[in-house]
């Protein structure tokens, strides 16, 4: 296939159609030798350049908030300081709800930002279709080999 038929035939299943189809199968080896004409239009969308906020990483912000309280630097914070303050987190992270959360993001909106970046990367332009496809032969045998996983 060239790269148009491969976009185009990725384009013809839906998000979420195959884990629906994947519910309907049994364990097991099947052949298949099926003709499917797919046809229709598609057009490709000019580069463009997209900005993005990239979140501060999870070990960072961690790292921050265990020199805040040791009163330390980076360089300078231990693995058991930064231990306490990670499984001191863990226990406090589980007692917020998501509303409170909600809450807190709202009012230091400002404070938050702080932990992010904003980037910008190029992006491929948009892909959009409009396709219909049509099974022209279709032979799908039974399974010729069935395997069962091995719970370990």
């Amino acid at each position: 296939m060239n790269a148009i038929e491969t976009i185009a035939v990725s384009k013809m299943v839906k998000k979420g159609d195959a884990d629906k189809a994947r519910e309907l199968l049994s364990v097991g080896s099947y052949e298949i030798n099926t003709l499917v004409r797919v046809t229709g239009t598609m057009n490709v969308g000019e580069d463009y350049e997209q900005e993005f906020w990239q979140i501060a990483k999870p070990e960072k912000v961690v790292l921050a908030l265990a020199c805040a309280v040791n009163k330390t630097t980076a360089d300078k914070i231990t693995q058991e300081q930064y231990e306490r303050v990670l499984s001191d987190v863990d226990g406090l992270v589980h007692d917020i709800s998501d509303e409170q959360a909600k809450r807190f993001k709202k009012d230091r909106e400002d404070s938050i930002k702080k932990l992010r970046k904003p980037c910008k990367k190029q992006a491929k332009g948009k892909v959009t279709t409009k396709l219909t496809y049509e099974v022209v032969g279709e032979e799908v045998e039974a399974p010729v080999q069935t395997e069962e996983k091995v719970k370990a």
